[in-house]
């Protein structure tokens, strides 16, 4: 290959690194302790970005190893609004079914708790969309960490 070929292939390369992607939603795992009534908490905000202004926030949360009780859930509040979602199969290393809040561009409440003791890990899936499914900027930062 001479140094013209080099020279193009790098500089197309380089071109669609900098060309901006739409986010895939976020993932962010963490570990609830014995205690039957742990409980992470997290603060997402979510804001308008390139693709334009925030319509909702949606989760999901995945039951991790070990895959015996007790069973993990995630609620969603923001204000007085508040939905609930529970991976029931901790053993199909599916996530739970998907909710959302319609809140705009706010700050979200995400909360992970368990049905019973002991020690279990998780996964949250979390993306903040506009009207037509584009993702928008999601900050997320951890308020309880149990």
């Amino acid at each position: 290959m001479n140094n013209c070929h080099a020279y193009l292939l790098t500089t197309a390369f380089l071109t669609s690194l900098s060309t901006p992607l739409p986010t895939l939603a976020a993932t962010l795992t963490g570990a609830l302790l014995a205690n039957s009534s742990s409980t992470d908490s997290y603060h997402i905000t979510c804001a308008s970005n390139n693709n334009g202004v925030t319509d909702k926030l949606k989760i999901s949360v995945v039951d991790l190893a070990p895959n015996t009780f007790p069973i993990i859930s995630a609620q969603l509040i923001q204000g007085m609004l508040a939905v609930n979602t529970t991976d029931s199969n901790d053993k199909d290393k599916k996530y739970s079914p998907e909710i959302a809040l319609q809140q705009g561009n706010a700050r979200y409440e995400v909360r992970i708790n368990k049905t019973a003791a002991g020690i279990d890990s998780y996964s949250l899936n979390y993306q903040c969309v506009t009207k037509l499914g584009k993702p928008t900027s999601a900050t997320i930062n951890r308020i309880q960490n149990q």
